[in-house]
């Protein structure tokens, strides 16, 4: 593998390191930037346009949560309708007969014709050094004949986290049905690493699992960052409160809430009865919601316009994720407010964050309930790991960290370091 780390930025516009067109195809919005996905391709449009890349964003317009619809200088964005998804029994269907094709169910959910088409004209109107393709299944709506070298954007790695879900899915149809599903995803994203000029993995970790999927790509680790210049918690902390934070329209976050309710707070509510768990996402399900609805110590926020509302007012944060891959945004938005963190191994999973030191690592629930009941008996100590982990943040996790990567990665297209 050439796993490729960067050096130093320099202003060399002969390599397009410096001063370079960049067009970026994403599958969601920038702002608000409600999700992990979100925050990760903001992150690296932040990067770039500091390091003085233009950026045209040519993305999907999901939007679903309410906030300030944002923007950075050198970016321009360009909305492109999201294609119609598909619910209740015409989802039930669309998935049935999938079973018969090749292709996962993503590629075919998200085939845009007026996707294809936005990218295509601005390629013809505008000269662009290169395009970065939000993960693999937008790459179908890039053409192959454009010129232009690509590189893909790799949030994490789908088909493990479909292999996750099955370990903890008790209906033996749907067990198969993402068996099948995550093994047509595997080929997709192994096809799909091979037909770039280079992939941006999330971390070491990713990369080294891309680079045994992928052995001929050329890989880049441009992590997950947070910009601190927007974490700064003014308001204080409420002592009892225990915080998750994730998009609940997303299945793995759904099953750490009900993980986390079911098998981790009766043990912590035996020690602390005044707790309170806050969990912060857009969308909770209907089924979730009314499950706990009178559980006095559960409070679902719903869609809120600033998650960092919720994260200044925490006196922990939890990520009892047991689905996932790549690296979680949320717990680096938790460092980014100096809150201090448990979290399964899988949740920390791809962070350099050192156990004990800067945050707290369990998977058994007893285990997980007696780290957060430590924590929010003793204060001092919990101030100590978030200011830990804000050290962490600032020094390897911050929008800064992307400029030796992203340099070297537009140096190696542009020079055709193949």
């Amino acid at each position: 593998m050439q796993l490729a780390l960067g050096t130093t930025p320099q202003a060399s516009s002969a390599t397009g390191t410096r001063g370079a067109r960049i067009l970026f195809t994403s599958l969601a919005p920038l702002f608000p930037p409600s999700n992990g996905h979100r925050l990760r391709n903001l992150g690296i449009v932040t990067a770039l346009t500091r390091m003085g890349h233009r950026v045209t964003l040519v993305s999907f317009n999901d939007e679903q949560s309410p906030g300030p619809a944002g923007h950075l200088p050198g970016l321009d964005t360009v909305p492109v309708p999201l294609p119609n998804g598909q619910s209740g029994w015409s989802q039930w269907w669309f998935r049935t007969s999938s079973l018969t094709s090749s292709l996962p169910s993503g590629v075919r959910r998200l085939h845009s014709i007026e996707m294809q088409t936005t990218i295509q004209e601005y390629l013809r109107r505008e000269h662009f050094d290169v395009m970065i393709c939000d993960d693999v299944y937008n790459l179908q709506n890039l053409p192959t004949d454009s010129g232009v070298p690509v590189l893909l954007n790799k949030h994490d790695l789908t088909y493990e986290i479909m292999e996750r879900f099955k370990q903890w899915q008790p209906n033996p149809l749907k067990a198969a049905y993402v068996a099948l599903e995550s093994k047509k995803v595997r080929h997709f994203e192994q096809w799909a690493c091979s037909q770039v000029a280079g992939v941006l993995a999330c971390s070491t970790r990713d990369a080294l699992a891309l680079n045994h999927l992928s052995p001929s790509s050329r890989i880049w680790v441009v992590p997950n960052v947070i910009d601190l210049e927007t974490y700064s918690p003014t308001a204080p902390e409420e002592g009892m409160s225990v915080l998750y934070v994730g998009a609940m329209d997303w299945y793995p976050n759904c099953d750490a809430v009900e993980f986390f309710i079911s098998q981790i707070l009766p043990h912590i509510e035996k020690c602390e009865p005044q707790v309170k768990f806050v969990v912060a996402g857009r969308n909770p399900p209907d089924k979730l919601r009314r499950r706990y609805a009178s559980h006095p110590n559960v409070r679902f926020t719903g869609a809120m316009a600033d998650l960092r509302v919720e994260i200044e007012r925490a006196a922990v944060c939890v990520v009892p994720l047991r689905i996932g891959s790549g690296t979680r945004l949320k717990i680096l938005e938790a460092a980014a407010m100096n809150k201090s963190v448990v979290s399964t191994h899988i949740g920390a999973e791809g962070l350099e964050f050192v156990e004990g030191r800067e945050l707290l690592l369990a998977d058994k629930p007893q285990q997980f309930a007696d780290a957060v009941v430590d924590l929010l008996r003793d204060p001092k100590r919990r101030r100590a790991l978030g200011a830990a982990a804000h050290t962490k943040v600032t020094k390897q996790y911050s929008v800064e960290a992307l400029f030796a990567p992203l340099t070297a990665a537009l140096a190696g297209v542009a020079q055709g370091k193949l």
